[in-house]
Protein backbone atom coordinates (compact mmCIF):
# COMPACT_ATOMS: atom_id res chain seq x y z
CA UNK A 1 0.00 0.00 0.00
CA UNK A 2 1.31 3.76 -0.80
CA UNK A 3 1.22 5.91 1.96
CA UNK A 4 0.05 9.50 0.46
CA UNK A 5 1.38 11.62 3.72
CA UNK A 6 4.10 12.72 1.53
CA UNK A 7 4.71 12.39 -2.60
CA UNK A 8 7.05 14.12 -4.64
CA UNK A 9 5.73 15.00 -7.80
CA UNK A 10 7.62 16.58 -10.77
CA UNK A 11 6.28 20.35 -9.83
CA UNK A 12 4.82 19.81 -6.17
CA UNK A 13 6.03 18.26 -3.25
CA UNK A 14 2.56 16.85 -1.46
CA UNK A 15 2.53 16.75 2.35
CA UNK A 16 -0.29 15.86 4.69
CA UNK A 17 -2.43 17.41 2.35
CA UNK A 18 0.16 20.92 1.72
CA UNK A 19 1.43 20.85 -1.97
CA UNK A 20 5.00 23.44 -1.55
CA UNK A 21 6.80 24.46 -4.79
CA UNK A 22 10.02 22.27 -6.36
CA UNK A 23 12.69 23.75 -8.56
CA UNK A 24 10.80 22.49 -11.76
CA UNK A 25 8.11 24.38 -10.61
CA UNK A 26 10.00 28.01 -10.90
CA UNK A 27 11.51 27.20 -14.33
CA UNK A 28 8.03 25.86 -15.72
CA UNK A 29 6.79 29.03 -14.46
CA UNK A 30 9.59 31.62 -16.34
CA UNK A 31 9.19 29.31 -19.29
CA UNK A 32 5.40 29.66 -19.53
CA UNK A 33 5.72 33.77 -19.08
CA UNK A 34 7.63 33.57 -22.14
CA UNK A 35 5.26 32.66 -24.11
CA UNK A 36 2.95 35.00 -25.80
CA UNK A 37 -0.36 33.66 -27.36
CA UNK A 38 -2.76 35.32 -29.88
CA UNK A 39 -6.28 34.31 -30.27
CA UNK A 40 -8.88 34.07 -33.08
CA UNK A 41 -13.01 33.26 -32.61
CA UNK A 42 -14.30 30.25 -33.58
CA UNK A 43 -16.23 32.16 -36.15
CA UNK A 44 -12.91 33.53 -37.66
CA UNK A 45 -11.01 30.68 -38.21
CA UNK A 46 -10.23 28.96 -41.35
CA UNK A 47 -8.86 26.25 -42.04
CA UNK A 48 -5.75 26.84 -44.49
CA UNK A 49 -3.98 23.34 -44.75
CA UNK A 50 -6.36 20.47 -45.98
CA UNK A 51 -3.97 18.78 -48.12
CA UNK A 52 -2.19 15.67 -46.52
CA UNK A 53 1.46 15.96 -46.22
CA UNK A 54 3.01 14.10 -49.21
CA UNK A 55 5.60 10.80 -47.65
CA UNK A 56 9.12 11.77 -48.74
CA UNK A 57 10.70 10.43 -52.02
CA UNK A 58 12.85 6.96 -51.32
CA UNK A 59 16.36 7.45 -52.15
CA UNK A 60 19.80 7.20 -49.92
CA UNK A 61 18.34 8.10 -47.10
CA UNK A 62 15.14 6.19 -46.94
CA UNK A 63 16.38 2.47 -46.12
CA UNK A 64 13.03 0.54 -45.36
CA UNK A 65 11.93 -1.71 -47.81
CA UNK A 66 8.30 -1.79 -48.72
CA UNK A 67 7.73 -5.41 -48.11
CA UNK A 68 5.90 -5.63 -44.55
CA UNK A 69 6.60 -8.48 -41.93
CA UNK A 70 4.44 -11.07 -41.75
CA UNK A 71 1.25 -10.44 -39.54
CA UNK A 72 1.90 -11.85 -35.86
CA UNK A 73 0.33 -15.25 -35.60
CA UNK A 74 0.17 -16.83 -32.30
CA UNK A 75 -1.43 -19.76 -33.22
CA UNK A 76 1.56 -20.11 -35.67
CA UNK A 77 4.06 -20.02 -33.09
CA UNK A 78 2.75 -22.08 -30.56
CA UNK A 79 2.12 -24.99 -33.33
CA UNK A 80 6.36 -24.43 -34.38
CA UNK A 81 6.74 -24.87 -31.06
CA UNK A 82 5.11 -28.21 -30.11
CA UNK A 83 6.70 -29.58 -33.02
CA UNK A 84 10.19 -29.18 -32.59
CA UNK A 85 12.46 -31.57 -30.95
CA UNK A 86 14.82 -29.33 -29.19
CA UNK A 87 13.15 -26.31 -27.59
CA UNK A 88 14.30 -23.60 -24.86
CA UNK A 89 13.83 -23.18 -21.34
CA UNK A 90 11.18 -21.01 -20.91
CA UNK A 91 12.43 -19.53 -17.68
CA UNK A 92 15.39 -18.14 -19.34
CA UNK A 93 16.42 -14.76 -18.72
CA UNK A 94 16.78 -11.59 -21.32
CA UNK A 95 20.33 -11.70 -21.19
CA UNK A 96 20.47 -15.61 -21.16
CA UNK A 97 18.16 -15.18 -24.56
CA UNK A 98 20.32 -12.66 -26.29
CA UNK A 99 23.65 -14.22 -25.20
CA UNK A 100 22.04 -18.62 -26.62
CA UNK A 101 20.65 -16.34 -29.83
CA UNK A 102 24.37 -14.99 -30.42
CA UNK A 103 25.57 -18.63 -29.68
CA UNK A 104 23.29 -20.10 -32.43
CA UNK A 105 22.95 -18.53 -34.89
CA UNK A 106 27.38 -17.58 -35.01
CA UNK A 107 27.86 -21.34 -34.80
CA UNK A 108 25.20 -22.21 -37.49
CA UNK A 109 23.35 -18.86 -39.48
CA UNK A 110 21.48 -21.03 -41.34
CA UNK A 111 19.53 -21.98 -38.22
CA UNK A 112 18.38 -18.16 -37.58
CA UNK A 113 16.75 -17.80 -41.25
CA UNK A 114 13.05 -18.12 -40.10
CA UNK A 115 13.08 -16.05 -37.35
CA UNK A 116 15.58 -13.14 -38.93
CA UNK A 117 14.05 -9.99 -39.60
CA UNK A 118 15.36 -7.56 -41.87
CA UNK A 119 13.32 -3.91 -42.56
CA UNK A 120 15.76 -3.14 -45.05
CA UNK A 121 15.70 -5.63 -47.48
CA UNK A 122 12.43 -6.65 -46.70
CA UNK A 123 13.57 -10.31 -45.58
CA UNK A 124 11.16 -11.68 -42.87
CA UNK A 125 11.24 -15.19 -41.57
CA UNK A 126 7.81 -17.05 -41.11
CA UNK A 127 8.78 -16.65 -37.05
CA UNK A 128 10.23 -13.64 -37.23
CA UNK A 129 7.02 -12.25 -35.32
CA UNK A 130 7.21 -14.36 -32.65
CA UNK A 131 8.27 -13.99 -28.93
CA UNK A 132 11.74 -14.44 -27.98
CA UNK A 133 11.76 -17.64 -26.37
CA UNK A 134 9.95 -19.26 -29.36
CA UNK A 135 12.30 -17.71 -32.46
CA UNK A 136 15.40 -19.62 -29.82
CA UNK A 137 13.66 -22.65 -29.64
CA UNK A 138 13.17 -22.60 -33.24
CA UNK A 139 16.75 -21.78 -33.84
CA UNK A 140 17.87 -24.35 -31.27
CA UNK A 141 15.86 -27.10 -32.93
CA UNK A 142 16.94 -26.17 -36.37
CA UNK A 143 21.06 -26.46 -35.08
CA UNK A 144 19.96 -29.94 -33.90
CA UNK A 145 18.39 -31.06 -36.97
CA UNK A 146 21.60 -29.82 -39.03
CA UNK A 147 23.94 -31.96 -36.49
CA UNK A 148 21.85 -35.38 -36.90
CA UNK A 149 20.31 -35.09 -33.43
CA UNK A 150 23.27 -35.17 -32.11
CA UNK A 151 22.75 -35.80 -27.87
CA UNK A 152 25.37 -32.74 -27.47
CA UNK A 153 23.33 -30.22 -30.03
CA UNK A 154 20.87 -29.66 -27.74
CA UNK A 155 21.92 -28.80 -24.48
CA UNK A 156 23.37 -25.26 -24.54
CA UNK A 157 24.61 -25.27 -21.04
CA UNK A 158 21.08 -26.29 -20.00
CA UNK A 159 19.17 -23.50 -21.38
CA UNK A 160 17.80 -26.37 -24.07
CA UNK A 161 15.96 -29.57 -23.80
CA UNK A 162 14.66 -32.57 -25.85
CA UNK A 163 10.88 -32.82 -26.19
CA UNK A 164 8.65 -35.48 -28.05
CA UNK A 165 7.39 -32.96 -30.84
CA UNK A 166 4.05 -33.22 -32.14
CA UNK A 167 1.32 -31.67 -34.21
CA UNK A 168 -2.53 -31.50 -34.64
CA UNK A 169 -4.01 -31.45 -38.54
CA UNK A 170 -4.32 -27.59 -37.95
CA UNK A 171 -0.76 -27.08 -37.12
CA UNK A 172 0.48 -29.23 -39.50
CA UNK A 173 -0.82 -27.46 -42.31
CA UNK A 174 0.51 -23.91 -40.98
CA UNK A 175 4.29 -25.61 -40.06
CA UNK A 176 3.98 -26.85 -43.88
CA UNK A 177 3.37 -23.44 -45.27
CA UNK A 178 6.37 -21.84 -42.93
CA UNK A 179 8.74 -24.44 -44.42
CA UNK A 180 10.99 -26.59 -43.00
CA UNK A 181 13.41 -23.93 -42.48
CA UNK A 182 10.90 -21.59 -41.72
CA UNK A 183 11.16 -19.40 -44.76
CA UNK A 184 7.89 -20.15 -46.61
CA UNK A 185 5.19 -17.41 -46.47
CA UNK A 186 2.12 -18.65 -44.09
CA UNK A 187 -1.15 -17.28 -45.85
CA UNK A 188 -3.79 -18.51 -43.49
CA UNK A 189 -5.21 -15.79 -40.99
CA UNK A 190 -4.66 -16.35 -37.33
CA UNK A 191 -7.90 -17.39 -36.20
CA UNK A 192 -7.38 -16.08 -32.74
CA UNK A 193 -7.58 -19.89 -30.90
CA UNK A 194 -4.39 -19.56 -29.81
CA UNK A 195 -3.05 -17.50 -27.00
CA UNK A 196 -0.93 -14.27 -26.88
CA UNK A 197 3.16 -15.44 -28.15
CA UNK A 198 3.93 -12.33 -25.81
CA UNK A 199 2.69 -15.18 -22.92
CA UNK A 200 5.86 -16.83 -22.21
CA UNK A 201 9.00 -15.42 -22.81
CA UNK A 202 8.10 -12.12 -23.40
CA UNK A 203 11.05 -10.48 -20.94
CA UNK A 204 13.49 -11.81 -23.30
CA UNK A 205 12.42 -9.82 -25.67
CA UNK A 206 13.87 -6.72 -24.97
CA UNK A 207 17.34 -7.83 -25.54
CA UNK A 208 17.15 -10.62 -28.64
CA UNK A 209 19.84 -10.97 -30.89
CA UNK A 210 19.48 -12.39 -34.73
CA UNK A 211 18.28 -9.62 -35.99
CA UNK A 212 14.46 -10.08 -34.79
CA UNK A 213 12.39 -7.10 -35.07
CA UNK A 214 11.38 -6.36 -31.34
CA UNK A 215 7.67 -4.76 -30.90
CA UNK A 216 7.92 -2.86 -27.36
CA UNK A 217 4.89 -3.90 -24.94
CA UNK A 218 3.13 -1.88 -22.84
CA UNK A 219 1.78 -3.62 -20.42
CA UNK A 220 -0.43 -1.38 -17.53
CA UNK A 221 -2.82 -3.37 -14.54
CA UNK A 222 -5.68 -2.09 -13.19
CA UNK A 223 -3.55 -1.21 -9.93
CA UNK A 224 -0.66 0.71 -11.53
CA UNK A 225 -3.40 2.84 -13.54
CA UNK A 226 -4.84 3.57 -10.76
CA UNK A 227 -1.78 4.98 -8.93
CA UNK A 228 -0.74 6.73 -12.19
CA UNK A 229 -4.47 8.36 -12.05
CA UNK A 230 -4.03 9.47 -8.67
CA UNK A 231 -0.77 11.03 -9.00
CA UNK A 232 -1.83 12.65 -11.83
CA UNK A 233 -5.14 14.39 -9.67
CA UNK A 234 -2.65 15.26 -7.23
CA UNK A 235 -0.25 16.91 -9.43
CA UNK A 236 -3.20 18.86 -10.38
CA UNK A 237 -4.53 19.98 -6.98
CA UNK A 238 -1.10 20.96 -6.07
CA UNK A 239 -0.97 23.44 -9.25
CA UNK A 240 -4.34 24.76 -8.71
CA UNK A 241 -3.74 25.56 -4.31
CA UNK A 242 -0.34 27.35 -5.93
Amino acid sequence: MIHLADIRLGLVSVAHGKASKLPDFTALKSQLAKATPSFTSSAAYQVTNTVAQACPPTGADWGASSNLPPIANAELCECMVSSLSCVADSTLSGNDTATLFSTVCGLDKSACAGITANATTGTYGAYSMCNGIQKLSFAMDQYYQHQKKASTACNFGGGAKVQSGSSSNSCKSLVSQAGTAGTGTVTSAPTGTGSSSSSSGSSSASKSASGAVVVPRFDMGLLQLSLYVLVAGLTGAGMIML
